[in-house]
């Protein structure tokens, strides 16, 4: 491949963007949509929103004049100038000038630019456009834009391989750490957790149920040491009250199965009082 040196002035006439003259308070918008470009050397020098229409057209490089350099980015969206900040506009091939010819140019900007200026030193319009890039060219001595997108097409695709393999490797450790390499999933499991998906059973209600479940089992756990105090007092042998002792004791012991059956037990009174009353509604019919 064949590399030939530009002046950026050949490449792009540089001018202010298009902006508003309003004050901050009066451009920016809490709720605004359009980005207004300003000279933040951050957020891709998105210095806010704002509700007004853009005056600038995406896929176009900016920079800042007041800063040191590091204000360079590519906006891919359609914006709002604002003070200080210069735009780079194709003189020709503008349609050539895709978003992957321009990441190229910019990567090389960004380092010609690199530690060069201050604000003793400010980076302007004339210095950038008596910088020298050195781009690819075809052998017709033109710019070759389909290798400058090639080139960033590969860095692309080569940088997602890296993240993918990074978030695997993740994955994998973290498997290995939780032990869930052995995690069995059962058919039931699955099922259980599109119920949950799909708002069928509620997390809340399992959660409750589980509790509730730990009180019953605490509770009759309270009742066996309970029924178990009272059986080890009945059978001890102590003169002259053994038979108090377990009268008293099988009667706390009705008490609590009284208590603990009781629904089981108001539905079997209930039964027998039906039936007694629909027996003697029969003998007075004479049915």
């Amino acid at each position: 491949m064949e590399y030939k040196n530009f002046k950026i002035g050949e490449l792009f006439d540089i001018h202010p963007t298009k902006r508003y003259d309003l004050t901050n308070n009066d451009l920016f918008k809490k709720n605004g949509t359009t980005p207004v470009i300003t000279n933040t050397s951050i957020n891709n020098g998105i210095g806010g929103y704002t509700s007004l229409p853009a005056t600038e057209k995406g896929n176009m490089i900016t920079f800042s004049d007041t800063t040191t350099g590091d204000a360079i980015f590519y906006q891919p969206d359609d914006f709002i100038g604002y003070s200080h900040i210069q735009g780079l506009y194709p003189k020709k091939n503008k349609e050539k000038w895709t978003e992957k010819s321009l990441l190229y140019f910019l990567t090389l900007f960004k380092k010609l630019a690199k530690g060069r200026f201050d604000y003793a030193t400010k980076f302007n319009r004339k210095i950038v456009s008596d910088m020298d890039v050195s781009l690819p060219i075809n052998n017709s001595g033109n710019l070759d834009f389909k290798y400058m997108e090639q080139y960033i097409n590969d860095m692309q695709n080569e940088l997602l391989r890296t993240i993918k393999s990074e978030h695997n490797e993740l994955k994998d450790k973290y498997k290995r750490q939780m032990n869930l390499d052995n995690l069995n999933i059962t058919s039931d499991d699955t099922k259980l957790l599109n119920m949950i998906k799909n708002n069928e059973i509620k997390y809340k209600n399992i959660k409750i149920r589980k509790e509730r479940n730990k009180m019953k089992e605490k509770q009759q756990g309270k009742w066996e040491k309970i029924v178990s105090g009272i059986k080890k007092h009945a059978l001890s042998r102590e003169p002259g009250i053994d038979g108090i002792l377990v009268t008293v004791g099988l009667c706390i012991i009705a008490l609590l199965l009284c208590v603990v059956m009781k629904d089981s037990l108001t539905t079997f009174i209930q039964t027998i009082v039906t039936a007694m009353q629909t027996k003697a509604a029969d003998i007075l019919t004479g049915v």
